[in-house]
């Protein structure tokens, strides 16, 4: 029974390990309902805007657009140069679409969220998720995730 359960632990914890820092799978749009896949979305923006280096991606997602965690992320978001770190911002709520910029659907808002309030997630440009929080992060925190290399 003892070995029984070893084994179970480290099936576990093999299963834990492989699934970390795997590229997210989702669909996001951009201002004319272009449709993008998060795992080939920093491919496709560079081929797309003539950039030197794929994209990182910040993802926002909360249930109201009036959250004051969204305006604390957002005013800190402002403050870090999106051409200097080379990185995009997608927002997502549950509900309704902001189309203003890069967005996803409320349904991946309540899938991204599991119930939270909030929920920033940093991706590096081969979509694999480098930070996550709860709470905002700061300019500082955001900079540290940004300049972040794949592995």
């Amino acid at each position: 029974m003892r070995h029984l359960l070893s084994i179970i632990a480290l099936a576990l914890l093999f299963v834990a390990c492989s699934s970390m820092n795997k590229a997210a799978v989702f669909e996001f749009y951009d201002s004319s309902n272009k449709v993008y896949a998060l795992v080939s979305a920093p491919s496709q923006l560079m081929r797309e805007y003539g950039l030197v280096n794929k994209p990182k991606m910040v993802l926002i997602a909360t249930k109201s657009i009036k959250s004051s965690n969204l305006d604390k992320q957002l005013k800190s978001i402002h403050s870090v140069d999106a051409e200097r770190f080379g990185y995009i911002v997608i927002l997502t709520n549950t509900e309704k679409p902001d189309t203003d910029g890069y967005y996803a659907s409320t349904e991946t808002a309540k899938q991204i969220l599991s119930g939270s309030e909030f929920r920033i997630t940093v991706f590096d440009e081969a979509s694999k998720n480098v930070a996550s929080s709860s709470t905002p992060l700061s300019p500082e925190e955001l900079k540290k995730h940004l300049t972040r290399q794949s592995n």
